[in-house]
């Protein structure tokens, strides 16, 4: 089975210059970023719970919502912001070698 990674290429080189405690550091922060996607997929649920029940959107109307051009133009720019600020770090670490 072919993995197809979403990491730029120019960040796919050598990662000897991590040191073991940044891959400790590393861990830590995935378990962290973990569980707060576990509890934003429970608050996530909950509002959409709370919407279905209160009659004030259903799924049919959240999905309508997600293919409009407000929350697409939105999405990008959030996507573009958060992959800037997740690959800085990594790309200034690599160029400091």
């Amino acid at each position: 089975m072919s993995v197809q990674s979403t990491v730029p290429s120019e960040f796919m080189g050598d990662l000897g210059y991590l040191q073991p405690q940044d891959i400790s550091r590393l861990m830590s922060t995935v378990v962290a970023l973990g569980a707060e996607v576990f509890m934003l997929k429970a608050e996530l649920k909950r509002l959409q719970m709370t919407l279905a029940q209160s009659g004030a959107a259903d799924d049919k109307a959240l999905q309508l919502t997600g293919e409009g051009a407000a929350f697409n133009a939105w999405l990008a720019q959030e996507q573009a912001a958060f992959a800037r600020n997740l690959l800085e770090p990594i790309a200034a670490g690599s160029n400091t070698q």
